[in-house]
């Protein structure tokens, strides 16, 4: 896995990914890291990270309309519920998504 953006820093899925594409790779860290410009911390920190996570498979989730008003509710499979009511604010929502994934 290449890195190609100039930004400093990689998201979790950009992380995870990263872990997978060096897992699937048969290489050393070290040379996994040398052959993609990485810095060998970085892979160690994603590795950290992603062996902390459980996997959470495919990424759906189940959406149920709410028993009450006109929201929806998301029902992770872990148990969390996230109830969304009408009128929410997409910015916060996807906030409390990307924080639960």
């Amino acid at each position: 896995m290449q890195i190609t953006t100039p930004r400093r820093y990689l998201t979790r899925a950009e992380g995870c990914a990263l872990v997978d594409s060096w897992k699937s790779s048969g290489q050393s860290p070290a040379a996994f890291c040398r052959a993609n410009g990485l810095a060998a911390w970085k892979l160690t920190y994603w590795r950290s990270v992603a062996e902390a996570q459980p996997s959470v498979g495919s990424g759906f989730v189940e959406l149920e309309r709410a028993a009450h008003g006109c929201g929806l509710e998301l029902r992770l499979r872990d148990g969390v519920r996230v109830a969304v009511e009408a009128g929410f604010d997409p910015v916060v929502l996807r906030a409390v998504v990307e924080a639960l994934a």
